[in-house]
């Protein structure tokens, strides 16, 4: 394939995506001044059309039967690799819903008025202490136990909680 037809390929296709999730939203939000400056930082999410990248690529991966490849190199029989499979995916899922469910709650915080799941989360000091936080909520949402000690508190962290059930 040509340089120029590679260009124009890509061009029509990845390039808007590329670019738009490469515009750094958060420092444009953070030189606004006002209530503006919160929905500013709710562009980041633009950075996630990247995913759609992924989804391509595990396309590629399944046509190109490199599963059968791991299972002969390594001697592990298929159903082991499936289950494998299922639970990096299913930890993979829950680590993203709960940095989402993070998120939507970090950019409401200087929202007066708004109290948010991090607000109520009384025993959290960290980071660290608010990602295990999200990622039980995340991990307890995806199975459906929903215990209910970490509740999303504002429109949009129930919105986002809610399409996360369907």
């Amino acid at each position: 394939m040509s340089l120029r037809k590679c260009s124009l390929r890509y061009l029509l296709g990845w390039f808007a995506v590329d670019i738009v999730s490469t515009i750094p939203w958060d420092i444009i939000g953070y030189t606004q001044e006002g209530e503006d400056a919160s929905y500013w930082q709710i562009l980041r999410l633009l950075r996630l059309l990247r995913l759609l990248k992924m989804a391509k690529l595990v396309r590629v991966v399944e046509s190109s039967k490199l599963l059968v490849r791991v299972e002969v190199f390594f001697c592990v029989k298929y159903a082991l690799l499936r289950i494998f499979l299922l639970v990096v995916g299913a930890l993979f899922v829950a680590h993203w819903v709960a940095c989402l469910f993070y998120f939507f709650a970090f950019v409401q915080i200087g929202i007066p008025g708004v109290v948010t799941w991090i607000d109520d989360l009384a025993d959290a000091s960290n980071n660290f202490e608010f990602y295990v936080a999200s990622l039980y909520f995340s991990v307890y949402t995806i199975t459906t136990i929903g215990y209910g000690d970490v509740t999303p508190n504002t429109t949009i962290e129930r919105v986002y909680t809610t399409i996360i059930m369907l």
